[in-house]
């Protein structure tokens, strides 16, 4: 019975020097404001075990050697530390989670603002962020490449805009509608400065003629301006700007003069310009200065020294040092 009461002394003794060892960690988690966080769970990264901070964001967990301890919260950001002494008491500083707002693409068909969920019809948008990708001096250049079936005929000085192919045989009835503001625009559309718009919506189905009559059987382009809005001023400004590597001009591999005139007295042996120098109608095909002196030659109506002399000044004549003087013009 004696040897039973000294086990059971022993074994009491050992398990309250080991609850006496057991350290603890305390600390206190607050914002970036000093502002105590509550409901912070804390635990390490090996335990299942949570503890959670108090009101006052302070919190107490044993103390863990060589372990991570973690941070988490729903509306921060989670961190985590690796304490090496328990007695010394932490702060944490966890940062806010920046909880946006997706932004809702909202369409203008000229005759009412829907969002883009809520549409229907074949239709193509673009906002602020997509003008300002690309550098263009008006917003037809911009709208080329960006808009599907959306061709620029530059044939013409005024650029003509087709949607979905030509619909009509009447020059005046291929284009599409215009609309910049809940209007027909019946001006240059190129004329519209691309940094005054904020958005264009491309209507190219049926649902175009629905809103604005048959006038919309080619399409519609409604274009948006920027408005003004209460608060402060706001004033933006952008530039943009090119670099390009200095012409080389001189370097560029190209035939000299009397390389050219040597193919081209080739070619006058061989009869290529025979129907050419032929024509008697106003309209006779342009030649070089050198073939027509060839043909003159031929004819008689140049003398051989006179033809020399023409030959000499245009043989040492390199263009490249006449667009260097007159049209590139480095200083």
């Amino acid at each position: 019975m004696r040897i039973i009461l000294i086990v059971l002394a022993l074994f009491f003794l050992f398990g309250l020097k080991t609850a006496s060892a057991q350290e603890y960690l305390s600390g206190r988690v607050v914002d970036s404001d000093r502002i105590p966080i509550q409901h912070v769970k804390v635990f390490w990264s090996s335990q299942k075990e949570y503890y959670f901070s108090d009101p006052n964001g302070n919190f107490k967990i044993p103390f863990k050697k060589e372990d991570l301890l973690i941070f988490q919260h729903f509306s921060f950001l989670s961190d985590s530390l690796k304490i090496i002494n328990p007695h010394d008491s932490i702060l944490i500083e966890l940062i806010p989670k920046s909880n946006q707002i997706e932004e809702v693409e909202v369409l203008h068909t000229g005759y009412q603002t829907i969002n883009r969920e809520r549409s229907t019809g074949s239709f193509e948008f673009l906002g602020q962020k997509d003008i300002k990708q690309r550098f263009t001096m008006n917003i037809l250049q911009n709208l080329e490449g960006f808009v599907p079936g959306l061709n620029l005929d530059k044939r013409d000085v005024r650029s003509k805009i087709h949607i979905r192919g030509i619909n009509s045989l009447s020059e005046y009835m291929m284009e599409p509608l215009i609309i910049v503001d809940n209007f027909p625009f019946t001006g240059d559309i190129n004329a519209i400065n691309p940094e005054d718009i904020a958005s264009v919506t491309v209507l190219k189905d049926a649902a175009a003629a629905s809103i604005w009559g048959s006038k919309a059987g080619n399409g519609v382009i409604v274009v948006t301006t920027k408005k003004s809005v209460e608060g402060k001023v706001k004033i933006d400004f952008g530039m943009n700007w090119l670099m390009k590597e200095k012409i080389k001009i001189m370097e560029i591999p190209r035939l000299n003069s009397s390389e050219f005139m040597a193919i081209e007295e080739e070619l006058f042996k061989k009869g290529f310009y025979d129907n050419a120098l032929n024509e008697t109608t106003i309209s006779r095909t342009q030649l070089s200065p050198y073939v027509e002196a060839l043909h003159d030659l031929r004819t008689g109506k140049l003398t051989n020294t006179e033809f020399e002399n023409l030959y000499t000044a245009w043989k040492n004549k390199d263009f490249r040092r006449d667009l260097l003087d007159h049209y590139y013009r480095i200083q």
